[in-house]
């Protein structure tokens, strides 16, 4: 048997697995990588350099700068694209051969990221390598590492006559709560969670429901209008401390109407402009962008302005005229089409046997807010409220109002369901006996 010697290396030394032409193979991607990163950190630099010298016209901040001018642009044979942060380096093929996003200093982060993907005509995230299912179960502990063990939602926030204070131990692994993957954070590249068939209050100064022993969080009024959202995130932030989080928030209806495939444009107010005038002391004309016009008798009319974030009155002597857009809707989840069971619980807990309905772990109907506003217009007055999710519904229209442009003030309690971001750096191992992915660096 003849060995072929090349300066005394063998042919199964030079192909064999993790052989010398494995190894020179992988050595010169990593060298053509290094090179394309260090190209668009060039040009990165160059942008953040025009940024502060004064000729970057058009932009917000240095990130928004920098991906508006990366977007389009080329390395040699590759294509830049950016999508919000996220920057992906394509092929000639359109094939994606590296992916890294912005971060708010301009600089781009290649550290690894993740992104949908479509396997078996269903939705999952992956960083290449490791692949998620929308509604697996996470080992994610809020409590593991906080320093901060309280949130207080005040009453001058909220409207409500209590403050409401949140516990990050109300959430901890020891107290039965788990958490579901719900997606990706396309910016950052960044895994969703959301708290698993279940809700949190609080535990102070909410509304108790002794029937199945929850809490719920109130909010009322203008307050609870114009602080709502920012409220619930605040909430929420106190679950996002955990290992390995960036952060959290409170879900909102873009989160479950992703998830349920609704189109808010579907509804048939959605997205109607209406104009209100002023004609003598008590006289409001209205006239709406689907064509209808008409008066009403109306005194009062308080409207919130979403350029000043300020609550104003257009009074029976104003002049002028006031634009609102309706952006009020609202859905059964349980008849969206094609919409699977593990969907289903993600956003409405689990069933109860027995039941049509679908509920939390305690048996208590799935209430909680959605940190989305709306507002529901009218020919004679107009609803400001947050969205929420009430069994099977996703609900944002009049009836679930927490003011009224005539004055009228009202109160509504649901729960409050965090939505956590995981590094996106992390490495995830299924714990098959546990039936949760357990992560770590």
């Amino acid at each position: 048997m003849v060995l072929l010697i090349l300066a005394g290396i063998s042919i199964s030394m030079l192909a064999g697995q993790n052989g010398i032409l494995d190894k020179a193979g992988e050595a010169k991607q990593s060298t053509e990588e290094a090179s394309i990163k260090e190209q668009v950190e060039l040009l990165a630099t160059e942008y953040i350099t025009n940024y502060y010298t004064g000729s970057a016209t058009g932009a917000s901040n240095i990130a928004e700068y920098v991906a508006t001018n990366l977007n389009g642009k080329k390395v040699g044979v590759y294509d830049i694209g950016v999508s919000g942060k996220k920057v992906t380096i394509s092929n000639q093929s359109g094939e994606k051969v590296l992916a890294g996003k912005i971060k708010d200093g301009g600089m781009v982060d290649w550290s690894k990221s993740w992104e949908y993907a479509t396997e078996d005509g269903k939705t999952i995230i992956t960083d290449g390598t490791t692949k998620l299912k929308i509604g697996d179960y996470v080992a994610y502990d809020p409590a593991n590492g906080a320093t901060k063990t309280k949130v207080t939602s005040l009453a001058t926030d909220t409207g409500w006559h209590n403050d409401q204070v949140f516990e990050v131990t109300s959430l901890s692994k020891t107290s039965g709560a788990s958490w579901r993957v719900l997606g990706v954070d396309e910016e950052t590249g960044e895994i969703l969670l959301v708290l698993a068939d279940s809700f949190v209050g609080p535990t102070e100064g909410g509304a108790t429901n002794t029937t199945y022993g929850t809490t719920y969080y109130y909010l009322k009024g203008q307050d609870g209008y114009k602080n709502g959202i920012s409220e619930l995130n605040k909430i929420c932030s106190l679950y996002g401390q955990g290992k390995y989080a960036t952060g959290a928030r409170s879900i909102t209806a873009d989160d479950v109407n992703k998830i349920t495939g609704f189109n808010p444009t579907s509804y048939s107010e959605y997205g109607t402009e209406y104009t209100y005038s002023r004609e003598g002391t008590s006289t409001l004309n209205y006239s709406t962008s689907a064509g209808g016009s008409g008066s009403n008798t109306v005194e009062t009319f308080n409207y919130f302005d979403e350029k000043t974030k300020t609550w104003k009155s257009f009074g029976s002597t104003e002049t002028g005229s006031v634009k609102l857009t309706n952006t009020s809707y609202y859905y059964n989840i349980a008849y969206q089409a094609g919409l699977d069971d593990v969907s289903k619980e993600v956003i409405l807990g689990n069933p109860q046997e027995g039941s049509d309905y679908y509920f939390t772990n305690t048996g208590a109907p799935m209430r909680y807010w959605l940190g989305s506003s709306y507002v529901d217009t009218y020919s004679n007055n107009a609803y400001f409220g947050l969205c929420h999710v009430n069994d099977h519904e996703v609900y944002s229209r009049a009836g679930s109002q927490v003011y009224n442009s005539n004055g009228g003030i009202y109160a509504h309690c649901y729960g409050v369901r965090p939505v956590v971001s995981l590094q996106s750096d992390i490495n995830l191992e299924y714990n098959s006996t546990k039936e949760e992915w357990e992560f770590s660096k």
